[in-house]
């Protein structure tokens, strides 16, 4: 996978070092008859979630009497679930913080994606966005000092028409990878706050002005590893000089 300006993110499966958690006992064990069985909770970020569902159908097709209890609720729901107890496993798409470590929180990365800028597909500037890109000045503009009321005034160009930003409302590992690319924190970036990636996607579907991020798999179909209606992938113009970086993003199976 090719990055497109982009922060990689090193998606990690959370796993706490402490035997004292809270979340409620049943009988886990491994028996010769019966092999592995019992429950294992997870709960965190969105951009896990899909992988970690596929993961459990596999490992339940070898081990059926094993259950799984999953929940997306963004990487902030995870690191707090695991170090309170109440799950067994937290799915974190950002970088562990040394006070989370130093709670017991231990990282095993299992995967790669990436945050994109997304624009709904019939933005009324589609064609010249594609063909241009917005630089790394325009964008924090758009997203950290909130310059930009209309389009034509990111470049005279563009229709009148409102630049309407979508953000993260909960603590979102996205969200802080976006953030972390114009040197800010999540709480610097400007827009509507939107639960979820699911949700900020269909937002960004929703409304032809708008303009957001999305983790990969929010954009792409996994089946048909092309963009789902309405919603597309923002090119960046890294240079700056007016035109967007061709890139291509590379889903493996």
């Amino acid at each position: 996978m090719k990055k497109n300006n982009r922060n990689i993110l090193i998606l990690s499966l959370l796993l706490l070092l402490t035997n004292n958690a809270c979340a409620p006992k049943i009988e886990n064990g491994y028996t010769k008859e019966r092999g592995f069985e019992g429950n294992i909770s997870l709960s965190g970020a969105f951009a896990l979630y899909p992988l970690v569902v596929l993961w459990s159908e596999e490992f339940k097709k070898e081990h059926p009497h094993v259950r799984f209890n999953i929940s997306a609720g963004g990487a902030g729901k995870g690191i707090a679930d695991a170090l309170t107890g109440m799950v067994d496993i937290g799915l974190i798409s950002r970088d562990l913080h040394p006070q989370e470590i130093a709670k017991g929180a231990f990282p095993i990365h299992v995967a790669k994606d990436a945050v994109i800028c997304t624009i709904n597909a019939e933005n009324p500037n589609y064609t010249l966005l594609k063909e241009r890109g917005l630089t790394h000045a325009e964008l924090k503009n758009i997203f950290i000092n909130k310059k930009y009321k209309t389009w034509n005034e990111i470049d005279a160009r563009f229709s009148k028409d409102p630049v309407i930003v979508y953000t993260r409302a909960d603590a979102a590992g996205a969200a802080e990878t976006w953030a972390n690319f114009f040197k800010s924190k999540q709480e610097d970036l400007k827009g509507v706050g939107i639960f979820g990636d699911p949700g900020i996607a269909q937002a960004i579907k929703d409304d032809k002005n708008a303009i957001g991020f999305n983790n990969i798999n929010y954009v792409y179909d996994l089946k048909t590893k092309k963009v789902m209606d309405k919603i597309d992938v923002l090119p960046i113009d890294l240079n700056a000089d007016g035109r967007s970086v061709k890139t291509k993003i590379f889903i493996v199976p």
